[in-house]
C-alpha cells in the first residue's frame, strides 16, 4: 500500500494551493478500489498495538508528510494565513477520507476530492 500510495499519488507542484490541493485530493480519492485493503489495515491496527505503530509510522505518517509538503509550499507562497494550523488542515482532509472510507455513506471520488480541496482552500484565508 505504501508503494502504491507513493507512486500513484504524487505531490503536485502546480504553483498554487488550489491547483496543488485539487490535484492531490483528486488523485488520493481516485484510489477508491483500495477500500477493502485500507479498511482491513485499519481494523488490524485497532486489534494489534504493534501493527498500529508500524501502520501509523510507515503509512499514515508518510501520507500526512506528503500533504504537509504541499501545505508548506503554500505557506511559503503566503497562501495560508499565519494563524492557520497546517496539522489541523491535514486532520480535516484525512478525517474526511477515513470517515467516508470506513462508513461508505457518501461519495469518495474525484468530485469529492475537488469539493474538499475547495473547502480547505476557503478555510485557509
Amino acid at each position: 500500500m505504501l508503494d502504491l500510495a507513493e507512486t500513484g499519488i504524487t505531490v503536485p507542484d502546480e504553483g498554487s494551493l488550489p491547483a496543488d490541493l485539487t490535484a492531490f485530493l483528486r488523485s488520493t480519492f481516485r484510489q477508491r478500489g483500495q477500500r477493502p485493503v485500507l479498511i482491513g489495515l485499519m481494523a488490524q491496527a485497532l486489534l494489534d498495538p504493534v501493527f498500529a505503530v508500524a501502520f501509523r509510522d510507515r503509512f499514515l505518517f508518510s501520507r500526512r508528510a506528503a500533504l504537509r509538503e504541499l501545505l508548506d509550499r503554500a505557506i511559503a507562497r503566503g497562501e495560508i494565513a499565519a494563524d492557520i494550523d497546517p496539522e489541523l488542515l491535514i486532520d480535516i482532509v484525512y478525517g474526511v477520507l477515513w470517515y467516508r472510507l470506513l462508513l461508505d455513506h457518501a461519495p469518495l471520488d474525484e468530485a469529492a476530492g475537488q469539493q474538499l480541496a475547495s473547502l480547505v482552500v476557503r478555510a485557509t484565508r
